[in-house]
């Protein structure tokens, strides 16, 4: 699985519980993660 994909289930997990993140908001966390260059 790609780096990317688990981050995307991840958010995908969390939006299903309830937890609504905005278009902006999933863009900080792609920027932010992409920016430190850490692994999942």
């Amino acid at each position: 699985m790609k780096q990317n994909e688990s981050l995307a289930y991840y958010l995908e997990d969390l939006w299903s519980k309830g937890f609504k993140l905005s278009d902006e908001d999933v863009h900080f966390i792609y920027v932010g993660r992409n920016s430190t260059n850490v692994d999942e």
